[in-house]
């Protein structure tokens, strides 16, 4: 059987579940670059330069493992500027039994995905997006008799499950919440670590120039981008904030500095996000270690145990990456709904 297998600009992890199983010999990878994408909200040109070139990357990647890579660049001739559209035309290139994708991130795509499974005479498999720690449909059974929804609620649903976080029962350290404790100025004193930075490669420096044509009209400029778009990048990028952001992250997780662009030191979210590690990546790296199911937290440097080392890891890069999960099943519920979603906070 030959599967057409699409691959999303924010799935880019050779662990994606659309990619398992893979017959190098028979399948192909589809990946597309569309107009639709990169215009729905009027993205900041950094960020459609990062998603590109992770892609660009990701599909060279694929291809040194002797995978068929079919790319369809945003300037190529006869692109379509959809999704639907870029699958159609990939279907009459391509002779295939069956589509494969993993599910989206994003409720107006997986809306589309819904339209091709009723439109398309080729089998279409939608597989769970198993990078995530909670399913859709496990959101769905903890949400269900809920009459309101917050962040803090769910987080701790997520930590008896995970056993992350716990001692026993309770939660590590005795508090389920420190928020209180993280609000603090920034002194004078303590400088905001350098943002970790990467030179843009001969492939990135061409969309650079692309993005730059074609989306001048888009807010931010071009000229500091230095943003990871491989996985190795985005490791780096988790080094850098591990060994020195994390220590003073707690209590000074949202303070700003006069003078300075980033607000305290969130610095690999983004690079997290778009390209190639998972959140139990970086949340579990002493468990496997240990052999303990979940990190065994500590307390951070100059928290006086008030904040944990594992709480802020587990916070900046799993909790966000849950909530942007589970935007397709909450954005069908009351904008008053949404709201409360939106301005709950993570324990």
């Amino acid at each position: 059987m030959k599967t057409l297998r699409l691959i999303l600009g924010d799935q880019l992890s050779r662990s994606v579940n659309a990619l398992y199983g893979i017959d190098r010999a028979r399948d192909v990878v589809l990946m597309v670059e569309v107009h639709d994408d990169t215009t729905y909200v009027r993205h900041h040109k950094q960020k459609i330069v990062l998603v590109l070139s992770a892609m660009r990357h990701f599909a060279e990647s694929l291809r040194a493992e002797g995978i068929d890579v079919d790319y369809v660049r945003l300037d190529d001739k006869g692109n379509s500027g959809s999704f639907t559209g870029e699958l159609g035309r990939a279907l009459s290139r391509r002779e295939v039994d069956r589509i494969v994708v993993t599910e989206p991130g994003e409720y107006r795509v997986w809306e589309l995905m819904q339209a091709w499974g009723k439109a398309s005479r080729t089998p279409i498999e939608i597989r769970q997006d198993d990078r995530f720690l909670c399913s859709r449909a496990e959101f769905a059974d903890w949400a269900k008799e809920r009459k309101s929804f917050r962040m803090e609620f769910f987080y701790r649903h997520m930590r008896r499950k995970t056993g992350w976080l716990m001692n026993g029962g309770q939660p590590e350290g005795g508090k389920w919440n420190y928020d209180a404790e993280n609000r603090r100025a920034l002194p004078r004193s303590i400088n905001v670590p350098a943002r970790r930075r990467f030179k843009p490669d001969a492939i990135t420096r061409d969309v650079m120039a692309l993005v730059g044509k074609r989306f001048a009209d888009h807010f931010g400029d071009l000229d500091s981008f230095g943003w990871g778009v491989t996985r190795k990048d985005a490791l780096d990028a988790l080094r850098h904030f591990i060994t020195s952001c994390l220590p003073l992250f707690g209590e000074y997780q949202d303070a700003m500095k006069t003078g300075g662009i980033f607000c305290s030191m969130r610095f690999c979210r983004r690079t997290s996000t778009s390209v190639c590690w998972c959140p139990e990546r970086c949340a579990k790296p002493r468990s496997m270690r240990t052999g303990r199911t979940g990190p065994r937290c500590r307390p951070s440097r100059g928290s006086s145990g008030r904040y944990w080392a594992g709480e802020s890891t587990y916070e900046a890069s799993i909790g966000r990456r849950c909530r942007r999960m589970h935007r397709p099943i909450i954005s069908k519920r009351t904008a008053r709904s949404r709201s409360s979603i939106g301005q709950g906070r993570q324990a």
